[in-house]
């Protein structure tokens, strides 16, 4: 696609630039390759009801399979994208913000390197349905992803799985869990500084009495030799918690995992005491609620990148989290998905019928721009401000 320029006038019009994208219109990803992932699910539910763990069924979210493929293609094993989104950023790109966690499993036919992968092409299939239970075996001899699977308090699970090749062939299959616990209305943005939401709790969930903001830094691309040697992911670096009053206070832990590309992890897995801010709304009636709190001290101290809101709660009488919904802010999806469509990537496969586009509000002073799906803006995506007579490029 050729790059765009826009110049931007001035006067208090709404304007919007629509970005057309060749993948726009393709089949739902969730919808792949359904028998395999019926035989995943009901592997799945056979181990959770040995366990005592209520059934799961299959969701809807497309990321677990825009993943599966991305891995395959770039021939490498990990939870992060050649893009450096983690899965519950991938998960929120594509409409979801419930609880969720991922499992990843590989197998590969042929000599893989670090830094290189030789395959032969072919158009016949390996033997897939043994490859998925050979996942699902392996998973259930790996306590941190048995725990996973097996967990109570998941509801629905969407799978993604891809090959390539037949004799010699890669393989990928993803596990990608959550819960369903809460129906938004407002999805989490902020705007000017201020985080808005709202919604109702749904399943026998309560709300509880405070949420926590947790921050990761922009991601970067990656190399397929650096993922390769990933382990596991954490979320992000807890920052802040926010209650209807700040004399609540809240300590967590901070995880431990290191990012690709990093020596050493950004935190210990020790605990530290969190900045609370009392909520200018916080507001309950009966299942519904809205909170509306001002995070600009956050903002400034940490900057751009993905900040993670997850509301806690009560699920028949054991604590949850039943929200996570990753907010990008200070970044520009739109452009970002833009930057990388050329490539095979998650971020690009992401814009897969989203029906993107970028929208441009004069405000008094300056151009905010925001990247919206319809009539909802983008999770964070209102703070690239432009001045009037500026000049915006969106180029690939």
């Amino acid at each position: 696609m050729l790059p765009v320029r826009w110049i931007v006038g001035s006067g208090a019009i709404v304007l919007a630039l629509c970005v057309l994208w060749g993948s726009a219109g393709a089949n739902d990803p969730a919808q792949r390759h359904l028998e395999l992932k019926q035989l995943m699910l009901e592997l799945i539910n056979d181990a959770r009801r040995e366990a005592g763990a209520p059934p799961v069924r299959l969701g809807a979210n497309g990321a677990a399979q825009l993943h599966a493929e991305q891995m395959v293609a770039g021939c490498f094993h990990s939870h992060w994208g050649l893009d450096g989104l983690k899965p519950y950023m991938r998960y929120s790109l594509r409409g979801g913000y419930q609880a969720n966690a991922e499992n990843v499993a590989e197998s590969n036919a042929w000599r893989v390197g670090m830094d290189r992968c030789a395959i032969r092409e072919s158009a016949a299939r390996p033997d897939l349905e043994r490859l998925v239970r050979e996942a699902m075996a392996g998973w259930l001899r790996s306590p941190g992803h048995r725990a996973n699977l097996l967990n109570p308090a998941h509801r629905l699970v969407n799978v993604g799985i891809a090959w390539r090749g037949s004799a010699n062939y890669l393989f990928r299959a993803v596990q990608h869990f959550e819960g369903d616990y809460v129906r938004l209305d407002r999805p989490p943005a902020i705007v000017g500084g201020v985080l808005t939401l709202s919604g109702r709790t749904v399943n026998g969930a309560s709300l509880g009495a405070g949420l926590i903001v947790q921050h990761d830094p922009p991601p970067q691309p990656q190399q397929r030799g650096t993922l390769n040697d990933t382990g596991p992911y954490c979320g992000g670096y807890p920052v802040a918690a926010v209650f209807p009053h700040a004399r609540w206070t809240r300590r967590s832990t901070t995880p431990a995992c290191t990012e690709p590309g990093a020596v050493e992890p950004r935190g210990d897995g020790g605990w530290v005491e969190l900045p609370t801010i009392a909520a200018e709304e916080w507001a309950l009636s009966g299942a519904a609620f809205t909170i509306r709190v001002d995070l600009s001290a956050m903002l400034r101290q940490f900057g751009s990148g993905v900040y993670t809101i997850s509301l806690g709660g009560d699920v028949q009488g054991e604590q949850a989290t039943l929200m996570q919904y990753a907010v990008f802010y200070g970044l520009y999806p739109l452009n970002r998905m833009f930057v990388y469509a050329g490539a095979a990537t998650t971020a690009s496969a992401l814009s897969e019928g989203l029906g993107l586009r970028a929208v441009f509000i004069w405000d008094g002073a300056a151009w905010r721009a925001y990247a919206a799906r319809g009539a909802r803006l983008i999770p964070g995506s209102a703070d690239l401000e432009i001045a009037a007579g500026d000049w915006l490029w969106l180029a690939s």
